[in-house]
């Protein structure tokens, strides 16, 4: 089975596809109809104000920085602000690779409307039965193609019974995101809106003493129910913790680089410590060029007897004999892996290293500062 999802966002005059999501060093983000270079306007201004930093896509899968976003549709969409929840799950499942484009195969299509407001809650908005009752042809295809099919709207809506299209009702947009990955092993929080009737929880990460190891804790499968999201317990098995552990490669006092990288001088290994938390990732402690040589990744894989995948993906600068922006490394139980940094920087290095396992993945998100 692939892993990636097909999202639409539900419309009265059916369903448009959200067929790409790019980020860009660009002022604003903005919408588009396929590959076009002419945005639409209207709704470019209220997607360029919903993925600002402190806003709902923002805080759950960011930070993006300065970085803006161009976001492709199937057909065109004039005004409105009822694509938000497809558009923050599907800037979730573009995080994690999980977005598929149009030639892209997957397994499954969501189909969603609904207001995300600042606390993560989805909002009622018009004409909910009109945009259901136009997506039979859709789910006909969809279910024809031994595909599952699911449709999400907001929790307090009445509805007559709509034939083949079964929604979902939910209230809050987290839950809306994990729902469609459909998978719980995602990094890293535990949150819940205090407001929703069906709380989410998110899988944690444990700073172990100010070590700058970070451990995974195992968590119960959550099923869904007719009415919504069942609460889940969370059981703690260190046997079966996964853990990714990043560290600065420094120097000894009164050494350099060269000696560490060339005479065999042992480094000092400095641990990264925590900054923040989002729902596809951690942020670590930014570090400072300086004296770095280098950094250390750590990474343990929760079952001794399965394999891991290991992955640095580089989203700014490079480091010293880089052959591609994502290198993926294979092993089993434990893997060390070592890279130099140039000497002289004089622009960020920004990079994510990510943990794939049987049971999920895990991502943390760092940069060195020149």
């Amino acid at each position: 089975m692939t892993e990636k999802v097909a999202v639409y966002i539900a419309t009265t005059h059916g369903p448009v596809r959200i067929e790409r999501i790019l980020q860009e060093p660009v002022p604003l983000s903005e919408v588009f109809v396929g590959r076009g270079i002419e945005p639409l306007f209207e709704i470019s201004s209220e997607y360029d104000n919903f993925i600002r930093p402190g806003r709902p896509v923002d805080k759950a899968f960011g930070p993006f920085g300065d970085l803006s976003f161009r976001m492709d549709l199937s057909q065109e969409i004039k005004a409105g602000k009822s694509w938000q929840l497809a558009a923050f799950v599907a800037h979730g499942l573009e995080s994690l690779g999980k977005l598929a484009g149009p030639d892209d195969p997957h397994d499954r299509v969501v189909v969603l409307t609904g207001l995300v407001n600042a606390d993560f809650e989805i909002e009622i908005v018009d004409h909910i039965q009109e945009k259901l009752d136009a997506l039979h042809q859709l789910a006909s295809e969809t279910r024809a193609a031994g595909r599952e099919f699911q449709v999400i709207i907001p929790k307090d809506v009445s509805l007559e019974p709509s034939h083949d299209v079964n929604a979902k009702k939910m209230s809050n947009a987290m839950a809306a995101f994990e729902l469609c990955t459909g998978t719980n092993a995602i990094l890293p929080i535990a949150r819940e809106s205090t407001k929703s009737a069906y709380p989410v929880i998110f899988i944690f990460l444990l700073l172990a003493g100010g070590t700058g190891v970070f451990f995974v804790n195992h968590i119960n499968k959550i099923k869904p129910s007719e009415t919504g999201f069942q609460a889940v317990e969370i059981v703690e098995k260190p046997e079966t913790r996964a853990q990714i552990e990043v560290l600065e490669r420094r120097p000894p006092k009164g050494l350099t680089c060269a000696a560490v990288r060339f005479s065999g001088v042992e480094p000092e290994l400095i641990p990264i410590e925590l900054a923040d938390q989002f729902v596809t990732h951690t942020t670590l402690t930014d570090s400072q060029a300086g004296l770095i040589c280098g950094l250390q990744f750590r990474f343990k894989a929760p079952d001794p007897g399965s394999s891991a995948k290991a992955f640095l993906v580089v989203n700014n600068g490079t480091f010293v004999n880089q052959q591609s922006a994502t290198t993926m490394k294979s092993f089993k139980r434990t893997l060390s892996w070592i890279i130099d940094l140039p000497d002289f920087q004089d622009q960020e290095f920004r990079y994510r290293v990510r943990l794939e396992t049987k049971t999920g993945q895990y991502e943390l998100a760092h940069k060195v500062i020149p």
